[in-house]
């Protein structure tokens, strides 16, 4: 695991921790300083019907727990009994993004949180946060991903922010040998790249593009199209008068006018 070392404190009017972590593994850094709130971001889950006051950079608002918690768990209303402070924020640490492979972002955990006691025994409460990279994501807020039994009592926090981006954005890959190829039939049967073509977007892929999640309905290298549009006219005679086709010599297939023209070097128009 990579290991963070912080690189400056700023003060709040709570117990702040550090907001700006740099790992030195990767020599990227992060500042979530953006994140603070005056007061503390709350929600709801509905399954435990417990509610939660955090704030990045600082202790939580809410007063119950102490001026150190770094989330305050509240139930049964708080009463005497219906809170827990989930983690201390002297002890916040940060690491490289857990549970989420190959993205970027970064995890801060904490340690030393309210007891529960089980048996007799005390088990301390902790919990995490996941600071996840995404570019479209706006500040986000947090959501609650698991909790631990009674026994190990780990708490993991979910934010999905562009906050949690270490660089700027990745620029668009450049288009394929594929993308020009605008109609099924040219697509599979291109020479010199194995193309797919999705029947759901009518666009031309790539094998390393192909997402069967946004396209279960596709046709590989080498398949059979189904026939649509300009492609049912079988030959020159049918196609040409057909307004909005032309025949491409080139293969002996009938084509859209005039997007598909640009990859066929011999057409025949009306």
């Amino acid at each position: 695991m990579q290991r963070f070392f912080v690189a400056c404190f700023f003060v709040c009017s709570c117990t702040a921790y550090n907001c700006t972590w740099t790992n030195t593994g990767r020599g990227v850094s992060y500042n979530l300083t953006a994140l603070q709130s005056a007061s503390d971001y709350v929600f709801f889950d509905v399954v435990t019907q417990a509610k939660y006051f955090l704030d990045p950079c600082q202790a939580a608002v809410y007063p119950l727990c102490g001026e150190n918690a770094a989330c305050c768990q509240l139930w049964d209303g708080g009463s005497d009994s219906g809170f827990a402070s989930l983690g201390n924020v002297a002890t916040a640490t940060a690491s490289a993004l857990q549970n989420h492979q190959y993205k970027d972002g970064l995890t801060i955990s904490f340690e030393k949180g309210d007891p529960v006691v089980v048996n007799g025994t005390a088990y301390a409460r902790s919990m995490q946060i996941d600071f996840v990279c995404d570019w479209d994501g706006g500040l986000g807020s947090p959501v609650l991903g698991s909790a631990g039994p009674p026994d190990a009592p780990h708490y993991v926090f979910e934010w999905i922010t562009h906050y949690a981006c270490s660089g700027p954005p990745a620029p668009p890959p450049p288009p394929s040998q594929c993308t020009p190829l605008s109609d099924c039939k040219r697509c599979v049967s291109a020479s010199g790249v194995q193309c797919s073509w999705c029947l759901d977007s009518n666009l031309c892929v790539t094998a390393a593009e192909l997402n069967v999640t946004s396209c279960p309905d596709y046709v590989r290298f080498g398949g059979q199209c189904p026939l649509s549009g300009c492609a049912v006219y079988p030959n020159c005679t049918s196609c040409v008068p057909t307004v909005g086709c032309s025949w491409c010599i080139d293969d002996g297939s009938c084509i859209a006018t005039p997007s598909n023209v640009t990859t066929c070097h011999n057409a025949v128009k009306n």
